[in-house]
């Protein structure tokens, strides 16, 4: 046998052994191969399924709000919502462009712009506030409930949490009225890990980055790889 058949071989084995490791049947990883490709479908889609805007090649322009719930906006989580954003913000086209659809975030410098021109904005809708930028769509986050450590743990065990209420408008919809509206708990990491493992800046940046990854595939189709993955 040549060097190329001894490698190949070789590669073979390490493959079988790597799967038998993680504890999956050497004889279902086809199957499983296959899930990970596998669409999950979005629980609250921003493309329609039919009508405007329905092909994937059409742009959908969203409108991003994140609020802090009254009594939330302590010291420690100062401009979370902000940073919460920027980061579904960044996430949302990632995302789309991977599913072949394009979406674009009304950038951030627009909504300040209309926050100072008017400065009675916190009494609009936001449709209202949606239409007036040309989004299609507003996606208003607000969070609550946010801790960075486990309780009791005197901060030496990681364990993120946060309340997030979601209100979704279409604003081509005379009523202004949220087409879609849901609240979820979300925590990162699943498990109890040392504060001295990475830094809080660090563990700051995993946490907004995994909970606008969960917001962003509530919205947009993605494969079951993405979520794999991003565990």
């Amino acid at each position: 046998m040549d060097a190329t058949g001894k490698w190949a071989k070789r590669s073979v084995w390490l493959t079988l052994a790597a799967v038998i490791a993680i504890g999956c049947n050497p004889i279902t990883l086809p199957f499983v191969l296959l899930r990970t490709e596998a669409k999950i479908p979005a629980q609250y889609p921003l493309r329609p399924k039919e009508g405007p805007k329905h092909d994937k090649d059409e742009e959908i322009k969203v409108l991003l709000l994140a609020n802090m719930a009254p009594g939330s906006m302590t010291g420690e989580f100062a401009g979370y919502e902000r940073e919460l954003a920027a980061a579904v913000a960044k996430k949302l086209p990632e995302v789309g462009k991977a599913n072949k659809e394009l979406y674009t975030v009304i950038p951030p410098h627009e909504l300040d712009t209309f926050k100072m021109r008017n400065p009675n904005w916190r009494g609009m809708r936001a449709g209202s506030i949606g239409q007036r930028l040309k989004a299609d769509y507003v996606v208003e986050m607000t969070l609550s409930g946010l801790q960075t450590y486990q309780p009791g743990s005197l901060n030496q065990i990681y364990e993120g949490k946060a309340q997030v209420a979601v209100e979704v408008t279409d604003t081509s919809e005379e009523r202004g009225e949220p087409k879609f509206r849901y609240a979820f708990t979300f925590s990162h990491p699943g498990f109890p890990r040392p504060a001295d493992s990475v830094s809080p800046s660090q563990f700051k940046l995993e946490f907004l980055d995994k909970l606008a990854q969960d917001v962003v595939f509530r919205h947009i189709d993605h494969k079951a790889a993405d979520g794999i993955a991003a565990r």
